[in-house]
């Protein structure tokens, strides 16, 4: 799901036009990075939490012609799902089980074959 299909599922889901939709996305997206630019945390209990973590400085390599460079330190967002998410994912995979992810932007542990990136999460979850 991209950014315009979330605005068209809010827009259907609350009774409101598109831009309408579009303007509260923009406004949650717009207010989770404030939030995060101030070094806050934002819990979204049932769904996750937003916050920023730290990256050491670390020395990298150019792939092109090996040379190594310093990578400096930085801090970066990053979302942990929570207990509710992850109850609804069901995204445990058996080796020994036929992946039931046909179509998502998963692979199996037991196949090395990518599958269809444009079929969305949900359509298996709401099963």
């Amino acid at each position: 799901m991209n950014k315009g299909e979330l605005i068209d599922a809010v827009a259907a889901a609350t009774d409101d036009t598109k831009a309408g939709a579009g303007r509260a996305v923009d406004a949650v997206i717009e207010s989770i990075t404030g939030a995060l630019k101030k070094g806050d945390t934002v819990t979204l209990i049932g769904f996750g939490t937003f916050k920023t973590a730290k990256r050491a400085a670390r020395t990298g390599r150019n792939p092109q012609t090996g040379a190594e460079l310093q990578i400096p330190a930085r801090t970066v967002p990053s979302f942990k799902a929570g207990a509710a998410l992850k109850g609804r994912s069901k995204l445990r995979i058996s080796r020994n089980k036929k992946c039931p992810f046909e179509g998502i932007f998963f692979t199996c542990r037991n196949s090395d074959t990518f599958l269809k990136p444009y079929q969305t999460l949900w359509s298996y979850l709401d099963q």
